[in-house]
């Protein structure tokens, strides 16, 4: 490469060969082992449990006093400072793998190219595959966590602290209005703590509520945990098909659940690329529909790609496959649902014992969405069936 290295790599002068053996001089990227310090230490708070924004910990950067590239190798930008647009272009970037990448720079009102990154493109080998040109920072399955939880896709939101919030942090708590629901904890009395509509205040739609949509926490809680708990009690083989759909899935997300660290990290470091591979494909197809490979070279080097992403997509699909259908231990619905006559989530039950870690992750297999409407006008305390619908989990939106 040429050029500036990007943040937490430096450039390192080899000597390669080519096909005809005569030797070649050339830069590749090497970790900078002060600046790849910190980046992990970034990739550590965004992934942590704690809520944290890249605001809040630029804000810790630079009130621990960390050096920018600017502050340590520039002289007009010895006094830069860390901002949250800064750290994401530098996350956001598939070299922190070791993935060989193009930055795609952003385009001026007058179409010429900017010097602003506007994202990046992983190259890939004939066969669609991630090109690994340097050593990484982090290891790929990290870096695809990471680029999930910078996505805000659901599953990889920051778990609240203080008092526990059951359903808020798995991102699967929605307002009729589409927006997420946030919880609003009172720490004087838990009685009085809810899940509040998270829409920006001024941005609404013809046909969404008006003022505030709420739902007591406890009561919610409460509800989805019973819902649950009354689908599993008719675990058997004369269930309703639609029942054994979600105890399927529930058992494969289960076995995903349980897996060896090994197994597991192979699964996200697949599930990942996978991810990736379909998103390049589809920036493949949006590329196309704007003009690009027009002409009989463009037109076969289109249906190259294509082919390469097409076969690799399956490929991983199959892979993800072997790994979920190998993980496929029985469900311990006995020692969730207790006793026969027994209370499931009263006092000394299963549920009454478990952590909210738990608990969570006990929804998380059975649960795929819940929405809550806003009460009707004039009713203070309508039933809470009345409100709230629950989605649960089916093999179909997976596979």
């Amino acid at each position: 490469m040429s050029g500036k290295p990007p943040y937490g790599f430096a450039l390192a002068s080899e000597i390669r060969h080519n096909a005809d053996g005569r030797p070649i001089a050339i830069k590749t990227l090497a970790r900078r082992e002060d600046e790849a310090a910190v980046i992990r230490r970034m990739v550590g708070r965004v992934l942590d449990d704690e809520p944290t924004t890249l605001a809040a910990v630029a804000a810790e950067l630079n009130r621990d006093q960390v050096p920018t590239r600017g502050g340590t190798t520039g002289k007009n930008t010895s006094g830069s400072a860390w901002w949250a647009h800064t750290l994401n272009r530098i996350l956001r970037d598939p070299r922190l793998a070791g993935y060989d990448a193009e930055i795609i720079y952003a385009t001026r009102p007058d179409g010429r190219k900017s010097a602003n990154v506007a994202g990046y493109r992983i190259i890939r080998d004939a066969d669609g595959a991630p090109v690994v040109a340097h050593p990484a920072i982090i290891d790929a399955e990290t870096w695809h966590a990471l680029q999930a939880r910078l996505d805000g896709r659901p599953g990889a939101a920051p778990v609240p602290t203080g008092i526990q919030a059951l359903l808020s942090s798995l991102g699967i708590l929605r307002c009729e209005c589409g927006a997420i629901m946030k919880s609003h904890r009172s720490a004087a009395q838990r009685s009085r703590s809810s899940y509040r509509c998270a829409r920006p205040r001024g941005l609404r739609r013809p046909g969404q509520h008006a003022n505030d949509c709420a739902i007591a926490m406890d009561a919610l809680d409460d509800y989805v945990a019973r819902r649950i708990f009354a689908l599993i009690s008719t675990a058997d083989a004369d269930a309703d098909p639609d029942t054994l759909d979600v105890l399927a899935e529930a058992a494969r997300l289960f076995g995903l659940a349980s897996a060896d660290p090994a197994t597991a990290a192979k699964r996200g470091a697949i599930a990942g690329e996978l991810d990736d591979a379909e998103r390049a494909l589809d920036t493949l197809y949006d590329d196309r529909e704007q003009g690009g490979y027009s002409g009989k070279v463009g037109q076969r080097r289109f249906l190259d790609a294509e082919r390469a992403l097409s076969a690799r997509i399956d490929v991983l699909t199959e892979q993800l496959a072997a790994i979920d259908a190998a993980a496929s231990p029985l469900l311990p619905i006995a020692e969730w649902l207790g006793e026969p006559g027994e209370d499931p989530i009263g006092p000394g039950s299963w549920w009454d014992r478990a952590p909210v870690a738990e608990r969570r992750a006990f929804v998380s297999l059975f649960v795929r969405e819940i929405t809550v409407r806003k009460s009707p006008d004039g009713m203070t305390r309508p039933p809470i069936e009345s409100r709230v619908s629950i989605t649960f989990v089916r093999p179909s939106e997976d596979h």
